[in-house]
């Protein structure tokens, strides 16, 4: 019997465990997954499972580390004129902007600036309201985990 490095063998059993957090041992072999692989792969699992305050919270630090990657247009004057269309630029992919590459480091200070918003909306939740906090101890829960 065969074992593949893509979560498979030959007779289609599926072997897949945790090594640890980052660290998934398919098959046999250890694949590190980074910290947005894991996301996507946690997202899938919870919208599996239906469980609304991790896919929000989730979907909520995508978002956050997607807009921390976009890149902001300084002057909109400097695209190049082409056509009929003032400031329009010709040709596939022309309207993709590149992304900035974000490291891990980036990443984690990006959960870290989450996790400080939470923390004080629960306590002006606190101050303020009578409202139950365990749902952002939660939310904080869940993204600790991927620090």
């Amino acid at each position: 019997m065969r074992q593949s490095p893509l979560g498979g063998d030959s007779d289609g059993e599926k072997c897949d465990q945790r090594d640890s957090d980052r660290t998934q041992i398919i098959c046999g072999y250890n694949i590190d997954m980074n910290i947005k692989e894991k996301l996507s792969k946690d997202l899938r699992e919870a919208m599996k499972e239906r469980n609304e305050i991790e896919i929000k919270t989730i979907r909520s630090l995508i978002s956050a580390i997607d807009n921390a990657g976009a890149i902001v247009v300084e002057d909109p004057k400097i695209m190049p004129m082409s056509g009929g269309i003032a400031y329009a630029t010709d040709g596939v992919g022309s309207t993709e902007a590149r992304r900035k590459e974000l490291s891990e480091k980036d990443i984690e200070k990006i959960i870290r600036i989450e996790i400080n918003e939470i923390e004080k909306t629960i306590e002006l939740v606190k101050q303020h309201s009578q409202l139950d906090v365990r749902q952002f101890i939660q939310r904080i829960n869940i993204l600790e985990r991927y620090l």
